[in-house]
């Protein structure tokens, strides 16, 4: 059983070891059980008892871990350009 608490409105990261549950959780259980509800899916969580708070989302993403660009070095911030003036700063 797991019980969390998630801030709304703050960046959060869900860590732990591999295979211990965070896809599970994150993908299977909260973005399909909001996404169901925020936006009509058909898909089917997974076995969950209450997931409070959704009333105050409009809209869920997944952002899966395939590349979004040409290398696997992609990312989005040198996707989006962000990492470029990262990189002319540290090329001095």
């Amino acid at each position: 059983n797991v019980t969390a608490e998630i801030p709304l409105g703050t960046f959060t990261a869900v860590t732990g070891v591999s295979g211990g549950g965070k896809s599970t959780f994150l993908i299977e259980t909260l973005f399909k059980a909001a996404s169901r509800r925020i936006m009509g899916s058909r898909e089917h969580p997974a076995e969950h008892d209450r997931i409070e708070g959704l009333e105050f989302l409009d809209k869920v993403i997944d952002i899966d871990q395939s590349p979004i660009g040409r290398t696997p070095r992609s990312n989005p911030a040198t996707y989006t350009g962000a990492f470029t003036p990262i990189r002319d700063w540290f090329a001095g």
